[in-house]
C-alpha cells in the first residue's frame, strides 16, 4: 500500500456535461511527488534537509508512468495538438530529485513527435526538449513554502508539546526505545533514551527506500546495494513485520497531524493553490506541471478547508495533484471537481479512484458535482504572497523584503515587486546606508592625507624661507637696515597665513594646494549624492 504510485487527481470540469459539444477542455495542471531517491534526513523542527536524496532509476520510471497515465487521459482531447512549446511550462524546486522527476514525466506525456517535430535532433534518444524552471531555495515560497514559514514552524513545536502528541509517544515508549537500540537509528535518538515522534519520520524513512529499492524482483538496484547497514544487513532487515507495520502508522499518523488542516491552515498550500486558481481563469498554457514533495500535496488539501482522509497514507512516490480545466463556450463558466486515484483507496473503499465534495467551497459539491472556478476562488479570499509573508513573518525571501520595504517607504502595497525581490528596482535602505558610510569615510580619509600634505609643504616652505633669510641676513648685517628686515619678516608671516588658509580651503575641497590636476575618484565619489 504504501510503495505503490498513486495518483491524486483535482478535475476542474463539468463531468455531467462532458459528452456535451458545449463542453472544450483547457488546460491541464499537475501538482506531483517525485520519484523513489535515496534515503532523505530531514530535521522535525525546522524541516530542514541535510542529505540530498538523489532520485532512482525506479523513481525515473515511476513519474515516466505518471506522465504516461496524463497522457492517456488528455491525448484524445486534442489538448496538445498540435504540440505547442509555448504552452507548456514546468516547473520545479530546486533539488535534482523533483527536476529529473519532471524531465521524467515529460517524456511519458509528450511523444518523440512533440518533443522534436522538425525530426532535427541529432542524438540518438530524443530528450525531453522542454525547460525546466527551477526556484531559488530560499526564495521559493510556492512549492516548499512549508518550510519557510516561521508561524508553522512554531505550530509544529506547540503540537509537538501537545497533550496528543505526546501520548502517542507514551503509548509507543516500548517502540521508540527499541528503535534507539539499533545502532543505524542511534543518531535520531534524543535525551529522553527513544526516538521521538517527531524523528520517527527518518526511521521510516530509511526502511521504506530499502523496502522500495529492494523489494523488486530479479537483481538488486543499486540503490538497493547501498543500502546496507552497520551490520552489512539490508536496512528493510533491521525490523520485524509487526514493528515495521507499527512504525509505518505512526510515522503516517504523525506526518498527517503536521501537515494537515488544524496546524498547516493555509501556511504550506494556499499560495500554490491561488497560483493554480489564477492560471484556471486565463489560457496562458495548456499543460502546467509543479514538481514537488508530498508536503505540497497535503498543503494544497489543508488549505482547501479540510482534512479529506481518514485514513492517514502519506502521498508515495509519484503522486500526483491533477487540475482539469474546462470550459462551457455557452455561458463561459469553467468548473473544477475533485477525485482521487490509487492502487489502494481510504477507508477500503472499492475501486481505483473516489470523489471528494467540496461541500466547504460550494453548495452544489454533493457527490462530486462540478462546482464553478470562481466559487474557489471567492473560498481563498484574495489569498496571495503578501498575506503569506505577513501572517508567516517570513523576512528573508526577496519577495517578503521587498513587501517589508514597501510598507516602510510607503510607496506601494506590496504587489510590484521585481525579480530580486527589490521594490521598483532601488537599492534596499540598509545596503544604501552601508555605500554611503563607505563613500564618507573615504572622503574623510583623502580630506586628512590632503590636509597633512599641505602641512608639510607649508613646513618645507617655511624652513627653506629662514634658511634664505639667515644667508642674507649673515652676508650684509652690517649695511642693513633693520626696518627693511622687519618688514621682510611681515611679508614671510603673511605669505605663510596664506599659505595656512590655502591649505585649510584645500582640505574643504579634498584637492592637494597650488596644485592643478584633476580630483581623485574619490574625491568624486565624496561629492556625489548618494541615490
Amino acid at each position: 500500500m504504501y510503495n505503490s504510485v498513486l495518483l491524486l487527481l483535482v478535475s476542474v470540469s463539468l463531468f455531467p456535461k462532458i459528452a456535451s459539444s458545449e463542453e472544450v477542455l483547457r488546460q491541464v495542471l499537475a501538482v506531483t511527488r517525485h520519484g523513489s531517491r535515496l534515503p532523505l534526513r530531514k530535521d522535525g523542527q525546522d524541516l530542514s534537509e541535510s542529505t540530498p536524496g538523489m532520485l532512482t532509476a525506479l523513481g525515473q520510471l515511476q513519474l515516466y508512468e505518471v506522465g504516461q497515465y496524463l497522457y492517456s487521459q488528455y491525448n484524445s482531447s486534442g489538448l496538445f495538438t498540435p504540440f505547442d512549446r509555448s504552452k507548456v511550462l514546468l516547473q520545479s524546486s530546486s533539488y535534482e530529485r523533483t527536476i529529473t522527476s519532471a524531465n521524467s514525466l515529460a517524456l511519458g506525456l509528450f511523444n518523440e513527435e512533440a518533443r522534436d517535430p522538425n525530426s532535427e535532433s541529432q542524438l540518438p534518444v530524443i530528450p525531453a526538449n522542454i525547460p525546466v524552471y527551477t526556484f531559488d531555495l530560499v526564495n521559493d515560497v510556492l512549492i516548499r513554502a512549508y518550510d519557510k514559514c516561521p508561524t508553522y514552524e512554531k505550530r509544529l513545536n506547540d503540537l509537538y508539546t501537545s497533550s496528543e502528541w505526546t501520548a502517542i509517544e507514551n503509548d509507543n515508549t516500548e517502540l521508540l526505545v527499541a528503535l534507539s537500540r539499533i545502532p543505524d537509528f542511534k543518531s535520531f535518538t534524543d535525551d529522553r533514551g527513544f526516538v521521538p515522534l517527531s524523528e520517527l519520520w527518518n526511521v521510516f524513512d530509511l526502511v521504506n527506500v530499502a523496502e522500495t529499492e529492494c523489494g523488486t524482483t530479479g537483481e538488486p538496484s543499486a540503490a538497493c546495494k547501498s543500502l546496507t547497514t552497520s551490520s552489512s544487513a539490508n536496512v528493510n532487515e533491521l525490523l520485524t513485520a509487526s514493528e515495521w507495520q507499527t512504525v509505518q502508522e505512526l510515522a503516517h499518523k504523525a506526518e498527517m497531524m503536521k501537515y494537515g488542516f488544524k496546524v498547516a491552515d493555509r501556511f504550506i498550500g494556499a499560495n500554490l493553490l491561488a497560483e493554480i486558481a489564477d492560471r484556471m481563469q486565463k489560457d496562458d498554457y495548456t499543460f502546467s506541471l509543479f514538481s514537488a514533495h508530498y508536503p505540497t500535496l497535503l498543503g494544497i488539501m489543508a488549505a482547501l478547508g479540510d482534512d479529506f482522509f481518514d485514513d492517514e497514507v502519506i502521498p508515495s512516490y509519484g503522486a500526483a495533484l491533477v487540475f482539469e480545466v474546462t470550459q462551457d463556450t455557452t455561458t463561459g463558466i469553467r468548473y473544477f471537481k475533485l477525485t482521487y486515484v490509487a492502487d489502494e483507496l481510504p477507508d477500503n473503499t472499492a475501486g481505483k479512484s473516489m470523489k471528494i465534495p467540496f461541500d466547504n467551497i460550494c453548495t452544489d459539491a454533493a457527490s462530486g458535482s462540478s462546482c464553478p472556478v470562481s466559487d474557489l476562488v471567492n473560498f481563498l479570499g484574495g489569498w496571495n504572497v503578501t498575506r503569506w509573508c505577513t501572517e508567516c513573518e517570513n523576512d528573508s525571501a526577496n519577495v517578503c523584503m521587498g513587501i517589508k520595504l514597501e510598507a516602510q517607504d510607503g510607496s506601494g502595497d506590496g504587489d510590484s515587486v521585481n525579480d530580486n525581490g527589490n521594490d521598483d528596482g532601488n537599492l534596499p535602505p540598509v545596503l544604501t546606508f552601508i555605500i554611503g558610510l563607505a563613500v564618507g569615510a573615504a572622503a574623510v580619509l583623502v580630506a586628512v592625507v590632503c590636509t597633512n600634505l599641505a602641512k608639510a609643504r607649508r613646513t618645507r616652505r617655511e624652513q627653506q624661507q629662514q634658511q634664505q633669510n639667515g644667508d642674507a641676513m649673515g652676508k650684509t648685517h652690517d649695511t642693513t637696515d633693520l626696518g627693511m628686515i622687519a618688514e621682510d619678516n611681515d611679508n614671510i608671516e603673511s605669505n605663510n597665513n596664506n599659505e595656512s588658509n590655502n591649505g585649510t580651503a584645500a582640505a574643504n575641497v579634498i584637492s592637494v594646494p597650488n596644485e592643478e590636476k584633476e580630483p581623485s575618484p574619490l574625491a568624486v565619489a565624496a561629492q556625489r549624492p548618494i541615490d
